[in-house]
């Protein structure tokens, strides 16, 4: 059963992979090439960072997006409206994918590993 878990999250993490390629290749360039835009992609604590922070802005709700860039941290998080502003459906569409396949990823890893450690369901 563990096994079926491991291959999912597997195939999961490897669609995140390309899915992170594509996301840069067509939209980051497409945004990078404006330098009012390039600065407003938040704060890039690693090399790539402004991927995920792209693809966050133009994914998550945009009442939890408001909530969590009005907080302390929101000069960390890019600057959703001007993105919404400057990308086409279907670069949203590819940062939906990025953005969802991301948490579901991260999920199911910790759930594996609350149910192993926690439950011994996989002992």
């Amino acid at each position: 059963m563990l096994e079926d878990f491991a291959l999912i999250i597997f195939l999961l993490l490897m669609l995140f992979a390309i899915e992170i390629l594509i996301f840069a290749q067509v939209t980051i360039r497409k945004l990078e090439r404006s330098s009012e835009l390039k600065e407003q992609f938040g704060l890039e604590l690693i090399s790539g960072w402004r991927i995920l922070n792209v693809a966050q802005a133009l994914a998550m709700p945009a009442f939890l997006f408001n909530v969590i860039k009005s907080g302390p941290l929101g000069p960390m998080f890019a600057n959703a409206k001007l993105l919404k502003a400057n990308t086409t459906s279907i670069d949203k569409c590819l940062a939906h994918l990025l953005f969802w396949t991301m948490y579901t990823c991260g999920f199911l890893i910790v759930s594996v590993m609350i149910a192993d450690v926690g439950f011994g369901v996989f002992g």
